[in-house]
Formats: structure tokens, C-alpha cells, sequence
């Protein structure tokens, strides 16, 4: 795993140290090796950066890297699992090796496919390559979007790198405010498609590869995940298939020339690959898991049940709201963008303990949005059932009058809740069953109040990305819908966040169930292998029942219950939230209403409801713009 830059132009070269100084920014995606190369005959001229987190081949795995006659090069971040048997094809084919490192193979697959490289390649990537005979730059992202790659394009200059920072730190480009994103931003916490909160930095789609020739750019996607074909096998026999190649993918993430372990939760997704790896692995595995202190908010008993029954040796990390609000300030820099999901926080601090011990570290991300792990997506199935058959039987009335005041109606949490995700509180229509219901954080009437209306009304484009994704199989039931939808969207975003806190701490992660062979059989399943009645992710705990602990298997999933709300109330981050959303510099910003930020803050303290994802949205957004935007 590594870190990437560089540019393409048709002015003139760059200095070598603006290469280095922008290697050096993102030096710990890389500390174990770096380097530079450009290429000044022009009439195009390219640069190439790289930091290197030595995974593969230690000392043969150098880069950049280029092929036998010194005329195409790579920069590359990421693993090819398969790269030993591309590479016994390709000798084959007459290319010569002069390592054994993965980015090789990649150098040999370009100059025997050109851009149909990428359909070769099993893993996690994004890499760029200069080929200097034709003066013509290609990049790619892997199919998932587990590596990051950001760009941006202007006036026939390309620059590109694994961190948004690192372009910045070119000089060539400044840092402003996308202010069109607003809307998608309060929204969702972050930004689908290929836009950045910053104006002119865009990321390369997943599934995606770039071609930059002759002063132009085009991109072009190279795969996708297709819900049309069914697998009408038997479920035993769908069941059997998926245990298979989900222990082949897991065997193939043990590829590793240093020490690796695992994240460890305790739920399902982790324990799955806990178990597996401790019968293909041939020493004793390293386990990290988190703690917060407070038994409710803890799954490391889960985590013990789990790593005695392998014999795993379990690290534990306890993190505090000291530890919390200690490094947020730093976190959002390494973020590059605000921070989203708060549990990014606790997961550095997991990774900053596994780089004591290994390099590389498996995961669990991608399951539940393969297999329906979100309880949203059966209460979305149910809504809109119900829709079909009530149709517009609900009087706006009667929703208005739960809007209003279902939280404060004499009824149980729990019943509240429910009223909260059902018909009787959001209309029928997907934008507001699905994605108001289960993703928004400020709604259409939200955002009006928090701008005091300067840019409410422009919230339409926000959910667009979420529906055009949700309508691309429109024959598809509603849970597949869900599924691509989100693993379109949200999914990057979580990727992002594991990319991100693991590489602040030099550690590799990778991620077994996003083997995109696994995710195309998944898509393949019929929705009650997914979820069957209440069960969640039913083809999973089938698939591994065997071999898992019970309480593993029947326990709810807990979703990794960090206590934010409950910190948000105590004096500490309950002081950084007043001290940062209404002191002067905020207010002076101009972009959100004080008097609303104040109330949400009251409301939250004094427990009358609970406005932790507002108040965390809103805390990233100034803190990192004090950061990234103030700070030029």
C-alpha cells in the first residue's frame, strides 16, 4: 500500500521538488521508501511521485517502476492477488521480470492489453502509468473504490494523487469551496459521484479508468455489477458456493511478505473472516479490537469469544472522549474531506496499535451492502410494500401531525422509532422513504432552517446520484435496488474511511468480501438469501454457522456503537461544540443560521432529542474548513 501523485502538461516540467515536497505530505500512506521521475522531452511533460509501504518483493518493488526499454512507467497504490498467475501468462507470452513484485505485472498486462489491463487484475488498486512513446497517460481505480484517486483538470494540466492535500501542496492549485455541494453535503455527510467539497478536485469513479492524450481527458468505466441474471442453483448448492469463494478470497488477502492480522468487532463479518483465516493461516493470528469504557457501548466480549475459540492473541484498545476530541483536529487532515462516520476516530486508534505488531490487516466492510446486513433495507422492503397497497390512502394531515409530534407522544422509544422510519411519517416517493428515512441527516426543511433559506431549495440535486442509482435496475425488487444504490454511494465513503485512518498509521488494510468475484455472485442471489423473514444476511450465517460461535451467528448487529451522543452531553466535546459552531469565525463564514445551530445544541444537552449527527456534521464542516479553507 502507498501513496501516489504526479501531473501531465504541455507547458513545461516541473522541479523534482515539487514532486518530493508533494511524496512528502503524504509520506506516512509510505514511509519505507520514496521517489520521483519526470519526463521533460517534450512536447508533454509528466511527473511521476511515489511513497512506498513495502508489502510485496521488500527490496525489488521499487517505484516508479518501468519495463525493459525504459519506456513506460507506473506509480502505483494497492495489491493484485493474482499477479503470480498473470505473471506465468505473460511469461509465456515473452515478457521478461526483473522482480517479483505485483507492479510489475501491471507494466507487462498495459503493454500486452493497453487499457484492457484492468480486466485482469484481482485486488485493490489505483495506479497511473506514463507511456512515453506514445505521450499518452492512463490511470484506474479498482472495481469498488478501495484505493482512492483524486484529480484535477485545468487548462490541459492533469495533477493526481492518493490525498487531496497532496495536490494542493503542488502549488498549482488552491483550495475553495465547492458551494454547489452544500446541499449533498448537509445531507448525506458526504459527497457521491465523482465531486469533492473541493471546487475543481474530483475522484476518479470506482470501476473507472483515465486517459489524458494531446491536451485532453476522457474517462471510461471498465466494470460494473449487473442485478439482471439469477442464480437458480439450489440454496444448498448457493449456499456452498459462496462459503467457497469467500474462503478463496480470504486466502488470497494472506498473500503478504510481512506480518498481518486482523480487525476484530466480534460480529458476524469479522468473525467470519477470524475463523477462516485461523485455518488457512499457518502461525498464530494478531487480533485488534475497541473498547470504550461503558459495557453497553462494548463488543470486545464479543471479540474474546471469538479469538479464544481460534487461539488469536487479542490486543485491546480502550479509547476515551479525551482521546476523542485529542485527535479530531488531526484526523480531518489525514480525512482530507469532513469526517462522516464518527467511528473513524476509534478505528485509527486501532490501527495506530496494530502498526505496532503487523503491516497489513483484514476487515470486514462491504458484507452488508452485498448481503442486506442493514435493518433499513428490510424496513425499506416493508414501506414500500405497504406503499403499494395503501397507495396515497395517508393523509398529509396525519403525517404532518406525526412529524410534529411523534417525539413527544407518550408512547415507548422503541415504538417511536418506528413511527419515525414508517409511511405515517415520510411520504411514499423513494427520495423521502428510503434515503430522508435512513440517510439524511438535515432534511429539504432542515437546510432551510439552518441557511435561513439562502439554499434549501437547491437540495433537489443531492439525491441525485442515490436515485439514478436506485432506477438503474428498474425491474429489480427493492432490496437489489438498495444494495446497488449503496454500493454506488455510501459504500465508497466507508471504503474512504478505512483507507484513510489505517494509512495515517502505515497500515495496509484489505477487505475479503469486496473480492469483486464474490460481489458479482452476490448480485446473483435471489433477496431470500439476503433476508429471509427478520433474519439479516442469511446466506452468510449459513455459509459459516459451521464454524462460528453461536452467540456470533444470533447476536443483532450492533453497527459499532460509538457514544457520541452521550459525549456530546458531558463538558468535553460538549465545550468544543459551543466553543467552534458559535464563536465569532463560525458566525462570520456567513453560511449557517446561529439562533438554529444554538437550539440544536440546547435540545441535544438537555436530552429532549437527539441531534448527535447534525452536530457532528456540522462540527467536521468548520473545523475542517478552518483547515483546508482558511488556511491557504
Amino acid at each position: 500500500m502507498c501513496g501516489i501523485c504526479g501531473y501531465v502538461e504541455s507547458d513545461r516540467p516541473w522541479p523534482r521538488q515539487t514532486l518530493e515536497a508533494m511524496n512528502a505530505v503524504q509520506a506516512h500512506r509510505g514511509p519505507d521508501a520514496n521517489g520521483v521521475i519526470t519526463f521533460e522531452n517534450g512536447p508533454v511533460f509528466c511527473g511521476l511521485g511515489h511513497t512506498r509501504l513495502s508489502i510485496i518483493d521488500l527490496a525489488g518493488g521499487v517505484q516508479p517502476m518501468t519495463n525493459e526499454d525504459g519506456t513506460i512507467w507506473i506509480t502505483y497504490n494497492g495489491e493484485v492477488y493474482n499477479h503470480r498467475e498473470l505473471r506465468t501468462d505473460l511469461e509465456g507470452r515473452g515478457h521478461r521480470y526483473k522482480t517479483n513484485s505485483d507492479t510489475e505485472t501491471i507494466i507487462h498486462l498495459y503493454e500486452e492489453y493497453g487499457p484492457d489491463c484492468v480486466q485482469h487484475l484481482r485486488g485493490m488498486f489505483a495506479f497511473a502509468i506514463w507511456d512515453d512513446r506514445q505521450k499518452k497517460f492512463f490511470a484506474a481505480r479498482d472495481r469498488l473504490g478501495i484505493k482512492p484517486f483524486y484529480y484535477t483538470f485545468q487548462n490541459g494540466r492533469l495533477i493526481f494523487a492518493s490525498e487531496i492535500k497532496t495536490i494542493f501542496e503542488s502549488g498549482k492549485v488552491r483550495s475553495q469551496l465547492a458551494e454547489t455541494m452544500l446541499p449533498e453535503y448537509l445531507t448525506f455527510g458526504y459527497i457521491t459521484g465523482a465531486s469533492t467539497l473541493f471546487s475543481g478536485v474530483q475522484k476518479l469513479l470506482p470501476g473507472h479508468y483515465l486517459v489524458c492524450h494531446n491536451g485532453y481527458i476522457s474517462t471510461h468505466q471498465y466494470w460494473d455489477v449487473a442485478f439482471g441474471a439469477k442464480d437458480c442453483k439450489e440454496p444448498s448448492e448457493q449456499i456452498q458456493n459462496v462459503a467457497d469463494l469467500f474462503q478463496k478470497s480470504v486466502q488470497l488477502r494472506l498473500m503478504s511478505d510481512v506480518p498481518l492480522g486482523m480487525f476484530l468487532s466480534g460480529g458476524l463479518d469479522s468473525s467470519a473472516i477470524a475463523c477462516t483465516m485461523a485455518q488457512l493461516h499457518p502461525t498464530r493470528i494478531k487480533a485488534f479490537t475497541v473498547d470504550f469504557g461503558q459495557d453497553y457501548f462494548s463488543e470486545a466480549g464479543f471479540a474474546e469469544i471469538v479469538a479464544d475459540a481460534n487461539n488469536m492473541e487479542l490486543h485491546k484498545v480502550v479509547v476515551t472522549a479525551r482521546d476523542f476530541v485529542d485527535v479530531l483536529d488531526k484526523l480531518i487532515w489525514h480525512n482530507d474531506l469532513p469526517i462522516h462516520f464518527p467511528a473513524s476516530i476509534p478505528l485509527y486508534f486501532i490501527s495506530l496499535e496494530a502498526a505496532n505488531h503487523v503491516k497489513v490487516v483484514l476487515t470486514g466492510e462491504g458484507s452488508d451492502e452485498l448481503f442486506g446486513g442493514y435493518g433499513r433495507y428490510r424496513t425499506s422492503m416493508i414501506n414500500m410494500r405497504l406503499a403499494g397497497i395503501l397507495g396515497g390512502t395517508i393523509p398529509d394531515g396525519v403525517r404532518s401531525f406525526f412529524r410534529k409530534n411523534a417525539w413527544s407522544l407518550p408512547l415507548p422509544l422503541k415504538l417511536k422509532k418506528a413511527i419515525a422510519h414508517s409511511l405515517l411519517f415520510h411520504p411514499s416517493a423513494v427520495q423521502h422513504s428510503i434515503y430522508d428515512n435512513f440517510y439524511g441527516v438535515f432534511l429539504q426543511e432542515d437546510i432551510q432552517a439552518l441557511t435561513n433559506g439562502q439554499i434549501g431549495h437547491g437540495q433537489a440535486g443531492a439525491y441525485e446520484n442515490y436515485i439514478g442509482n436506485f432506477n438503474a435496475f428498474p425491474d429489480e425488487q427493492t432490496l437489489n435496488r438498495m444494495l446497488y444504490a449503496d454500493m454506488k454511494t455510501y459504500l465508497e465513503e466507508l471504503l474512504m474511511k478505512q483507507d484513510k485512518m489505517s494509512m495515517a498509521t502505515s497500515v495496509e488494510s484489505r477487505v475479503p468480501f469486496l473480492d469483486h468475484k464474490l460481489v458479482e455472485l452476490a448480485a446473483t442471489l435471489p433477496d431470500n438469501m439476503k433476508i429471509r423473514g427478520r433474519e439479516l444476511k442469511y446466506v452468510i450465517k449459513q455459509a459459516c454457522h459451521k464454524f462460528l460461535p453461536q452467540t456470533t451467528v444470533q447476536r443483532p448487529k450492533m453497527g459499532f456503537p460509538l457514544p457520541l451522543a452521550a459525549w456530546m452531553r458531558e463538558p468535553l466535546l460538549n465545550g468544543l461544540l459551543k466553543d467552534t459552531l458559535l464563536d465569532a469565525r463560525t458566525r462570520d463564514r456567513g453560511l449557517f443560521y446561529p439562533d438554529y445551530v444554538n437550539r440544536l445544541i440546547q435540545e441535544h444537552e438537555s436530552n429532549r432529542r437527539d441531534h448527535s449527527q447534525k452536530l457532528w456534521q456540522l462540527l467536521n464542516f468548520e473545523l475542517w474548513s478552518r483547515k483546508f479553507l482558511d488556511a491557504k
